[in-house]
């Protein structure tokens, strides 16, 4: 059994509303979301000048977006973890989608 379309679309809603605020470049957030049974694999790519704010000191930011997606695929009874590419051939934009979720 895969995740329903509407749990796809929430947490791409999520990545979008979280990772936007925290770049200097919001249009060049990529999100892919790759399904499985019981599993969704985030991958998200920035701009390189704004990965240093997605990571953040220590890792602070990066780790805060796991642990929100943590409690998100907890309440989806799903196990989400995410792939943050910060190299640009990292990302298959074919699959991916570009822009605003909003």
């Amino acid at each position: 059994m895969s995740v329903s379309d509407g749990v796809v679309a929430d947490l791409r809603t999520l990545i979008y509303a979280n990772v936007k605020g925290v770049v200097d470049k919001p249009e060049e957030v990529f999100v892919n979301i790759i399904e499985g049974n019981h599993s969704l694999i985030v991958e998200l790519e920035t701009a390189s000048s704004d990965v240093g704010y997605v990571v953040g000191r220590g890792g602070v930011i990066i780790s805060s977006i796991r642990t929100i997606l943590d409690a998100f695929g907890g309440r989806n009874s799903t196990n989400v973890s995410l792939d943050f590419i910060s190299d640009k051939r990292g990302l298959n934009r074919s699959r991916g989608e570009r822009g605003s979720a909003y």
